[in-house]
């Protein structure tokens, strides 16, 4: 049974995973394409939050730490949704690193 359904970076995602998991496939994903652990990434979603910016949403937030673009084209090409100008997105980049 779903009791709430949230959005979490693959960081926290591999945190909720015991000893026991880490022989499943999915371990081994996380374990390669997971940037940063759970705190980190908590850290950074926060900080991308606290920028206050209406354009994006929850789950933008999770793909910009997941993906933790080094430039203003990678931030628009993960936020394509969200029509974000240049300051916008140089301070999402501040944020990320």
């Amino acid at each position: 049974m779903i009791i709430d359904k949230t959005a979490l970076t693959l960081g926290e995602v591999k945190s909720y995973l015991s000893d026991e998991d880490k022989d499943r496939p999915v371990y081994t994903y996380l374990k390669t394409f997971s940037k940063v652990d759970a705190k980190e990434a908590k850290a950074l979603k926060e900080k991308l939050i606290a920028l206050n910016n209406i354009k994006l949403k929850e789950n933008d937030f999770i793909k910009l730490v997941d993906f933790m673009p080094h430039d203003v084209e990678g931030v628009n090409k993960v936020c394509h949704e969200a029509s974000l100008s240049e300051e916008e997105s140089q301070a999402i980049l501040g944020a990320l690193k």
